[in-house]
């Protein structure tokens, strides 16, 4: 088919897979995976919703549909989606970071800087487990500082980016170095 993926067994048709069970939201998510791979986000968010119509809690979806959404330029709508997945689920920090850097991507930087702070206060270990990856903290760190930069607020920036590249994140190290060499001198 012309979405499909390699498993452990072999090659996984999705379009066959959901003809044969269409209950399965693992299928439509992973087709849509593959669709956003290949650019198609109009055909990913179709399937990504309708993953999300199987599983009402699968707020990873949503935070998908969210980022096909600002891909196509449909920033407010992605907002609203992400809007619905943080009332969902409230710990989900990533969907909270994701839903900073859409309202970043519009300027509305005290509104992503709000955003990012929600995140911030979410547990590291909650955040990265929901993530299901680490390090998400040192992602919304960054982040935030590129926002209080644009405002204009040097230092808290300086301080977010020195947070997250304590952590690991080497594009805020490369930030550092960037804006703030003289700083970094003394």
């Amino acid at each position: 088919g012309e979405y499909s993926a390699l498993s452990a067994s072999g090659s996984l048709d999705f379009n066959n897979a959901i003809a044969i069970n269409s209950q399965i939201d693992y299928y439509f998510y992973a087709r849509a995976s593959a669709k956003s791979s290949l650019g198609d986000s109009i055909g990913a968010i179709e399937d990504y919703r309708r993953s999300f119509e199987i599983d009402q809690k699968d707020v990873n979806s949503l935070g998908n549909i969210a980022w096909e959404q600002q891909k196509i330029g449909q920033h407010l709508e992605a907002i609203e989606t992400l809007e619905q997945a943080t009332k969902i689920d409230p710990q989900h920090a990533n969907n909270h970071r994701m839903k900073g850097v859409i309202k970043y991507s519009i300027k509305d930087y005290i509104g992503s800087i709000s955003d990012f702070d929600i995140a911030l206060s979410i547990p590291s270990r909650i955040a990265d487990e929901k993530a299901l990856r680490t390090g998400v903290h040192k992602d919304i760190y960054y982040d935030r500082g590129w926002a209080k930069y644009d405002l204009e607020s040097y230092q808290d920036a300086y301080k977010d980016w020195q947070k997250a590249a304590d952590l690991g994140n080497t594009n805020a190290k490369k930030a550092l170095n960037e804006y703030f060499k003289d700083e970094l001198n003394q």
